[in-house]
C-alpha cells in the first residue's frame, strides 16, 4: 500500500515539498488534474492525502467524497499564501503553508501518525466486540457442560497414564488418588486416602512451592522437580505440576506426577559429558571455532586464540576479525575475506580441507596453519561452519630443514659407491645413479626393462619383489650374485615405494661383508660347536657364585633345564651333603676371583635332579668378559670313564693275548709251513699203496687246522686281514653246529634250515665263523632261562631298495632267538662298542659291534627286530656271487683244481732251510727251475748275476738282515719288470698287500699263486 495520495493542479507544483517527501523515502503517488484522486482511491488505499488550495471548484466534492470512503484517512491542506475556505478547512486535518518546508515535514509526520492510531483503535474495537460475543458463547457452553464436566473429569483422572493426586490445602490429607499413582508409589487407594500429601516428600517443606499463598490467584499452574519416597522406600525423581482447584466445595490442590529418575540421570549424564566437551574443546592443542551464518564466531578456545593472536579477554568475534590478519597461501599471494576457507564454507556450502595459510604478525614473524572449514547443513541450509586448525610452523620449518638436508643427503648419496635407481613395478628403469652395475653408460639404460640387461633368473626375482613392495608398500631387502666387469659378485637389493607404481632401489655390493659374515659365522659355529658339542658340561658362574650360563650338554648330564639353573649357586650340582661345605665350588671362593687363575682338575660327586649321585671332574678358569670376570667350569661325567678303566683292565688282558698270539704266529706258522711241506715231499716219494700215506695225509690236515686255529686266534686280535674266497654258507653252518651246541647248552634247542643250492658269497671263512658264533652266543644270553635258536639261509632277490638295502641277489642269513627281547633304548645302542647290557665282568660290548664291522667289511647288510617278551631276529644280506664272476676259487675247487706248470726260473729267498727245500722241491715238481738263497743280500747278488734268467722272485717277508719288502725294493732297481711274491707266517707289513702267501700253505697252493703271479701282466 502507498503511504500519501498527492493531489495537485499543475504537472510541475510544489517541487519543493515532494523533494522533501523523496529525501525522507515517503513513498506517495500524484495525480492531475484533481478528478482523478476518486479514480486512484478506488485502486489503492493511502494513509495520507495532501491537495493544494488552488485546485479545481470541485474541489470541496472531491474532498466530501474522500472522507466518505476513507474516514480514517487524513488530509492535509496546502495554503498557497492564501487562507483557506472555512468550509474546505473543516474537510481537512491539517493545513500546511506551502512555503513552510519544515512546517510541511513535522505535519506530515504527524499526520502518518494519527492514522496509525486511528486503525489501531479500530483493530482494538472489533476485536472488543469479537471477544465479547466469544465469551458470551464459551459461557453458553460452560452452562452446558458443567454437568458433564465432573464425570469426565472423574473419568480423566482414573484412566489417565500419568500419576495424579488432589490433596486438600489446609489439612495436606489426600482426597482422592488414580491408578497410575498407586502403581508408582505402591500405596493402595485406601492407604493413600488415609494419609497425608507430606508422607510423599523427603523434604516435607517442599509441599509449600505447591500451595498457593492466595488461593483465588492460584489459577496459573506450577511445575516443580522434586525427590519423592516410595512406599518401599526407594527414592525416585519426580515432575510435578500443580494448581489449585475446587472439589465438592473443598479448596484443593491438584497434582499431575512425572517419573523423571531415567531422564534425570539421562540429563545428568548430558551435562557430564557436555561438560567435558567443553574441557575438551577448550583443552584441544589444535585451534577450533564455530561460524554462524550471520558471520559470527560462537565458540573459539584457547589454541585458536593463540594462532590468531586474539586477545583472552575479547569474548565476541566475527569473520571481521579475520581481516585485520595478513594471511598468505602457499604461492606467497594474499588472501581476501572472501577467499578465506570458512567465508567461501558458509558461502558455498562446501568442505574446505588441508587449506595451508600463512599469517604474518611482524615482518619476520609468522605462522603457518593447516585449516578445514566443514558446513553443518540442515535442509539444505548452512547452518553452522566447523572450523579446525592446526599450526604447522614446526613441520614448515621441518620442510626447510628436511629440503636442505635433501640437498645434502644427495650430495652424500653422490659421493656413496651404492647404486640407485627409479624403476616402474614392470622393471623398466625411470632413473639412475651410474651405468657402473650393468657394464654400460647410464644413458643407454633409461627406459629399459631389467630383462634386457641382467641374467632371467636375477630379472625375474626383482619382478618378483617388485611387485610385492608395491603392493604391501614394505622396504624388501634380498641379496643376489651378479658379474661386474667379469668378477661375480655379491650384492644387496633394498626396494621401497616411491610413488605409486613407482619403486627406488638401491644396490649396495656387500663381497666384502659376505666375506667377513662368512668368517664370522665359522667363527661362531665353531664357538656354537664347541660349547653345545662338547662332552663336557660347561656352566659360567659370576662373582656371586651363581650360575649365568649352561650348554646343552650341562641340561642332559644334571637333569635341570636352563632357566632351573640360570642364577642358581654353583653348588646346586652337587649333592646336599656337600652344599655349603668348602669345595670348589662354594660360593665364597668366587668372591676373589682374582685368586682363580686356572685350577687342576678335581673329581667332585655330582648329583642330578632326580636325586642321582654320579662322579664328575670340574676344572675352573678365570675369564674376562665383557660384562665383567666370571669364572668359567668345564665338568666332566666320569660315570663312563669309570666304567671303561674296568673295561680296558679286561681288554688289555684280551690285548695281551692278541699280543701273544701276534707274538707266537710268525714262528708258530713258520713250524707248521715246515711240517707241512716235508710231509707234502714224503707223500710225493712214498708208493700209493703204502700204509703210511694215511698217516701223512692226516699230519697235513691236522698241521692244517693247527693254521686255521692261528688265523682265528690273530682275527680274535684283530691282526689278521681278511681273506676273501669264495664260500658256502651252508658249508659254514653246518662246520659250526656241533661247537655251537654246546656253546649254547642243554636247555637251548638249536634249528637249522639251510637252503638247498644256496648261492655262493664272496668272503672269509673265519670271519663268518665269527660272525655266527657272536650272534649264538649273543641269543644264548638273552635266553637265560632255555628256549629255541633259529639259524636258517635263503637265496633273495629284491627288485627295489628295501630299509637302505639296494635292489639285487643276496643269500640271506637269519638267527633268531626266544629270549627277553630288547627296549628302544638297547636297540639304539646294540652295534656301539663296549655297549653291554651285561653286568660288569661278564661281557666286553664287542660281540654286535664285531658282527657288524664284518658284515660291513663284506659288503653286507644287517637288520633286526626285537621286542620285550618276544625274542630277537637278526637278519643279514651277503651279495650273492654271480655265476660267470671271475674270483678266487672255493677250497673245494682248490683241492680238486688241476694246477698248471711252467719252465721258468724262480729265485726262493727264506732263512728257514726247511721251507726252502720243501718249497724247492715242490716248484721243481711244477717244472720250475729254481734257485735258493737264506737271506736277503745273498739274493740281491744272485739276482744281478742272473737277472736276465729270473723271472719271479718269491721272498720271506721277515728275515733277519733284509725283510722281503726292502727285498723287493732291490730288486725292482736292478731288474724294473720282475715278478714278485711275498710270503710270510705273519707280518703286519702285508696289510697293504695284494699278492701275498700266508704260511703254512700246501704245494698246490704255493703253485697256484706262482702260476697266477708269472702270467699277470
Amino acid at each position: 500500500m502507498n503511504d500519501i495520495l498527492f493531489i495537485n493542479s499543475r504537472v510541475n507544483g510544489f517541487l519543493q515539498l515532494k523533494n522533501i517527501l523523496q529525501k525522507e523515502e515517503r513513498k506517495f503517488v500524484e495525480v492531475t488534474p484533481p478528478f482523478t484522486a476518486l479514480d486512484e482511491l478506488q485502486k489503492n488505499s493511502f494513509a495520507l492525502i495532501i491537495i493544494d488550495t488552488e485546485s479545481y471548484p470541485a474541489k470541496t466534492n472531491v474532498l466530501e467524497q474522500i472522507k466518505k470512503q476513507r474516514p480514517e484517512t487524513q488530509i492535509i491542506l496546502i495554503a498557497n499564501g492564501k487562507a483557506p475556505q472555512p468550509g474546505r478547512a473543516s474537510l481537512c486535518d491539517f493545513v500546511v503553508d506551502a512555503e513552510c518546508a519544515d512546517g510541511f515535514e513535522k505535519t506530515v509526520e504527524k499526520a502518518l501518525k494519527v492514522w496509525q492510531l486511528m486503525n489501531e483503535n479500530k483493530a482494538l474495537q472489533s476485536e472488543n466486540i469479537r471477544y465479547q460475543q466469544r465469551l458470551e458463547e464459551l459461557i453458553e457452553i460452560r452452562s452446558r457442560t458443567t454437568r458433564q464436566s465432573e464425570a469426565s473429569f472423574r473419568l480423566m483422572f482414573e484412566n489417565n497414564p500419568m500419576p495424579m493426586l488432589i490433596f486438600d490445602i489446609k489439612s495436606r490429607k489426600i482426597i482422592t488418588a488414580n491408578h497410575s499413582a498407586s502403581l508408582l508409589y505402591g500405596y493402595t487407594f485406601d492407604e493413600f486416602i488415609s494419609m497425608k500429601i507430606d508422607q510423599l516428600f523427603v523434604q516435607p517443606d517442599e509441599i509449600l512451592c505447591l500451595i498457593p499463598q492466595d488461593y483465588n490467584e492460584a489459577l496459573i499452574q506450577q511445575t516443580k522437580e522434586l525427590t519423592h519416597q516410595r512406599k518401599d522406600g526407594n527414592l525416585i525423581e519426580v515432575e510435578v505440576l500443580s494448581h489449585s482447584l475446587t472439589f465438592h466445595g473443598r479448596q484443593t490442590c491438584y497434582i499431575m506426577i512425572k517419573e523423571i529418575t531415567a531422564q534425570k540421570k539421562t540429563l545428568d549424564a548430558l551435562t557430564a559429558s557436555e561438560k567435558k566437551f567443553r574441557m575438551l574443546y577448550k583443552n584441544l592443542t589444535q585451534g577450533v571455532f564455530n561460524l554462524t551464518p550471520d558471520k559470527k564466531i560462537t565458540m573459539i578456545n584457547k589454541a585458536a586464540r593463540k594462532i590468531f593472536h586474539f586477545p583472552d579477554d575479547k569474548r565476541r568475534f566475527s569473520l571481521k576479525d579475520f581481516a585485520d590478519l595478513k594471511i598468505y597461501n602457499t604461492s606467497g599471494k594474499r588472501v581476501k575475506i572472501e577467499q578465506f576457507p570458512p567465508f567461501v564454507a558458509l558461502e558455498k556450502g562446501l568442505p574446505l580441507t588441508n587449506h595451508i595459510l600463512k599469517i604474518r604478525y611482524l615482518p619476520r614473524r609468522s605462522k603457518w596453519i593447516v585449516m578445514d572449514a566443514i558446513p553443518i547443513i540442515e535442509h539444505n541450509t548452512v547452518k553452522e561452519v566447523f572450523v579446525y586448525i592446526n599450526d604447522i610452523t614446526p613441520l614448515k620449518k621441518a620442510e626447510k630443514l628436511l629440503r636442505s638436508n635433501e640437498k645434502k643427503l644427495r650430495a652424500i648419496l653422490d659421493a656413496l659407491p651404492d647404486q640407485l635407481m627409479l624403476l616402474t613395478i614392470d622393471g623398466t628403469i625411470l632413473e639412475v645413479k651410474d651405468g657402473e652395475f650393468f657394464n654400460v653408460e647410464p644413458h643407454l639404460i633409461l627406459g629399459k626393462s631389467f630383462f634386457e640387461l641382467v641374467a632371467q633368473p636375477i630379472a625375474q626375482r626383482f619382478y618378483n619383489m617388485l611387485r610385492l613392495t608395491n603392493r604391501t608398500g614394505e622396504i624388501q631387502t634380498f641379496e643376489f650374485q651378479h658379474q661386474v666387469k667379469g668378477k661375480l659378485k655379491h650384492f644387496e637389493a633394498r626396494l621401497s615405494k616411491s610413488h605409486e607404481n613407482q619403486i627406488l632401489c638401491l644396490l649396495r655390493d656387500i663381497s666384502e661383508r659376505k666375506k667377513y659374515e662368512t668368517d664370522l659365522q665359522k667363527s661362531e659355529n665353531r664357538f656354537r660347536i664347541l660349547l653345545e658339542s662338547t662332552f663336557q658340561a660347561i656352566i659360567l658362574i659370576d662373582i656371586h657364585g651363581r650360575i649365568n650360563l649352561v650348554n646343552s650338554k650341562t641340561e642332559q648330564l644334571f637333569g635341570y633345564s636352563r632357566d632351573e639353573l640360570l642364577l642358581k649357586p654353583a653348588d646346586t650340582l652337587l649333592p646336599f651333603s656337600l652344599r655349603g661345605k668348602d669345595n670348589i665350588l662354594n660360593q665364597s671362593r668366587f668372591r676373589h676371583l682374582e685368586d682363580i687363575r686356572a685350577t687342576k682338575s678335581v673329581e667332585l660327586t655330582g648329583m642330578r635332579k632326580d636325586g642321582i649321585e654320579f662322579p664328575i671332574e670340574i676344572q675352573l678358569t678365570s675369564v674376562e668378559m665383557l660384562d665383567g670376570p666370571f669364572v668359567m667350569g668345564v665338568i666332566s661325567d666320569l660315570s663312563e670313564k669309570k666304567k671303561l678303566e674296568a673295561r680296558m683292565r679286561r681288554i688289555e688282558k684280551l690285548e695281551a693275548i692278541g699280543q701273544l698270539a701276534g707274538g707266537i704266529a710268525h714262528d708258530f706258522n713258520n713250524v707248521l709251513a715246515g711240517i707241512i711241506g716235508l710231509a707234502e715231499l714224503s707223500l710225493r716219494k712214498i708208493k700209493t699203496d703204502s700204509p703210511v700215506r694215511e698217516n701223512i695225509k692226516l699230519i697235513i690236515n691236522k698241521a692244517e687246522n693247527a693254521a686255521d686255529l692261528v688265523r682265528k686266534l690273530l682275527m680274535f686280535s684283530r691282526q689278521q686281514k681278511i681273506s676273501l674266497q669264495n664260500i658256502n654258507l651252508n658249508k659254514v653252518v653246518l662246520s659250526n653246529q656241533k661247537i655251537l651246541q654246546r656253546y649254547l647248552g642243554e636247555d637251548i634247542h638249536l634249528i637249522v634250515t639251510l637252503e638247498d643250492d644256496l648261492h655262493l658269497i664272496h668272503g672269509d671263512p673265519s670271519a663268518m665263523d665269527q660272525i655266527l658264533t657272536n650272534l649264538c652266543i649273543n641269543a644264548r644270553d638273552a635266553m637265560p632261562d632255555g628256549g629255541e635258536l633259529t639259524i636258517q639261509t635263503h637265496n633273495v632277490t629284491l627288485k627295489e631298495s628295501e630299509a637302505d638295502i639296494p635292489p639285487g641277489n643276496y643269500v640271506q642269513l637269519i638267527v633268531a632267538d626266544s629270549g627277553i627281547g630288547m627296549s628302544d633304548e638297547i636297540k639304539a645302542h646294540i652295534f656301539e662298542p663296549f655297549f653291554t647290557t651285561k653286568e660288569v665282568g661278564e661281557g666286553t660290548g664287542l660281540g654286535l659291534a664285531t658282527v657288524y664291522g664284518l658284515v660291513r667289511h663284506h659288503g653286507g647288510y644287517i637288520q633286526f627286530d626285537s621286542e620285550i617278551g618276544e625274542g630277537t631276529v637278526f637278519r643279514i644280506y651277503f651279495p650273492a656271487v654271480k655265476p660267470h664272476s671271475v674270483v678266487s676259487p672255493t677250497e673245494d675247487s682248490q683241492e680238486t683244481e688241476m694246477v698248471r706248470g711252467g719252465n721258468e726260473t724262480i729265485l726262493l729267498v727264506d732263512d728257514q732251510i726247511d721251507i726252502l727245500t720243501t718249497s724247492k722241491d715242490t716248484l721243481e715238481s711244477y717244472g720250475y727251475k729254481v734257485l735258493i738263497s737264506g737271506s736277503g743280500v745273498q739274493a740281491v747278488d744272485i739276482l744281478t748275476k742272473y737277472k736276465d734268467l729270473i723271472d719271479l722272485v718269491i721272498s720271506d717277508v721277515v728275515m733277519p738282515d733284509m725283510d722281503g719288502i726292502e727285498l723287493r725294493m732291490l730288486c725292482q732297481q736292478i731288474k724294473p719288470d720282475i715278478k714278485f711274491l711275498l710270503m710270510s707266517a705273519f707280518s703286519p707289513k702285508l696289510e697293504n698287500e695284494k699278492d701275498y702267501l700266508l704260511k703254512p700253505f700246501v704245494g698246490h697252493q704255493l703253485a697256484r699263486k706262482v702260476r697266477e703271479i708269472l702270467d699277470s701282466d
